[in-house]
């Protein structure tokens, strides 16, 4: 028996060597394919850098691999098993360990993070998400906009955690202007969610000691995130009942907005202002001037998917429609929004718009 016992455990040995006697390295999942005894180096530009039998191998797209399994790196293997199987909490929290790990190699926190935020978004976890992006932010200011979390809930417990975590990296003497600024315009999405009038006044007085990096006319990354920042500003102003403000931080910039999120968000605050113009006024051209610019919302943004303004624009034309007298144009406008965008809460609106105005009569 202990014969077999030594046995057993020298074919074991010899498994874990891999052919040949070679130590088992890192395999590259593509598909069901894998590429195994690999010795990944580098995850840059979108692709993946290795090494095979002490030569480089032929880079490998990121966005053709599945997973991959580190050698010495449990905690990573589990987040990548749990990724590609979509048990996304079990992912958001080995990822964390696994770069949290000061002996993790470099191109697992390259290849980790953007994959941290994903699988932090996808199972509701607004505080892991935040982590990866502050940590995306430090490496490379420019690119991690792809990766700014999306706002949970108002009542969400983690909005002061994130609060918190963006605070504390702010406090980081090596975080330069360049990395501050996309971190306090997420801030300030917070503590406008949170309604926190002071920390939003705070907010924008540290943004304006930092505005001269991000002026008007700045080529490619630096440019989105100017646009970041007049987006920002705009709807403080909206917040705030500033509607010539925020018109003053759209028009001037609007080369700017060359993202279609962007731009959508920029001619809904436009239309936003115009309306709020409007209101104090009550002047009837006025009025059709907001809803003209409610309605190029809709006209250039419609065909595109996940844009919340669109199906706003079009219920803010029916309230509109109301105000000047025009309820059947209004009636039709509301019947549209719920029949287009069902699921929107701008759909709940309108349904009980449509039913007031049936249950009111023909006017």
């Amino acid at each position: 028996m202990k014969r077999i016992g030594i046995i057993l455990c020298a074919l074991w040995a010899v498994w874990l060597a891999g052919p040949l006697g070679v130590a088992r390295g890192d395999s590259i999942f593509t598909g069901t394919l894998e590429r195994p005894n690999v010795t990944v180096r580098e995850v840059k530009g979108g692709m993946v850098y290795y090494e095979i039998g002490g030569r480089s191998g032929e880079p490998i797209a990121v966005s053709k691999i599945s997973r991959i399994q580190a050698r010495d790196e449990p905690a990573f293997n589990a987040a990548e098993v749990a990724f590609v199987t979509g048990e996304w909490e079990t992912a958001a929290e080995n990822y964390q360990k696994a770069i949290a790990d000061r002996r993790t190699n470099l191109w697992i926190v390259d290849w980790s993070l953007p994959r941290l935020v994903d699988s932090a978004r996808r199972c509701g976890r607004f505080d892991a998400a935040v982590a990866g992006y502050i940590e995306l932010v430090k490496k490379d200011p420019q690119s991690a906009g792809a990766y700014k979390p999306a706002l949970p809930d108002a009542k969400s417990a983690y909005l002061s955690v994130a609060v918190d975590q963006l605070e504390a990296a702010l406090k980081d003497p090596a975080i330069n202007d360049a990395r501050r600024q996309p971190l306090l315009l997420l801030l300030l999405e917070i503590q406008r969610l949170r309604k926190d009038d002071a920390a939003i006044t705070e907010i924008v007085r540290r943004l304006g000691e930092i505005e001269s990096v991000s002026d008007a006319g700045q080529a490619g990354d630096a440019a989105q995130t100017a646009a970041e920042l007049r987006l920002g500003l705009a709807h403080v102003a909206l917040d705030q009942g500033d509607f010539q403000k925020a018109i003053d931080q759209i028009e001037p910039n609007r080369g700017l907005f060359t993202q279609p999120r962007q731009q959508a968000d920029a001619l809904h605050c436009l239309a936003r202002a115009r309306y709020g113009l409007a209101d104090k006024s009550n002047d009837p051209a006025a009025l059709k001037e907001a809803a003209l610019a409610y309605m190029r919302v809709v006209a250039h943004f419609k065909e595109l998917p996940d844009l919340p303004q669109v199906a706003d624009s079009l219920y803010m034309t029916g309230l509109i429609l109301e105000r000047l007298k025009e309820p059947q144009s209004a009636m039709r406008i509301y019947q549209n929004v719920i029949a287009q965008y069902n699921t929107d809460p701008a759909a709940a609106k309108a349904r009980a718009r449509l039913e007031q105005l049936k249950a009111a009569g023909p006017s």
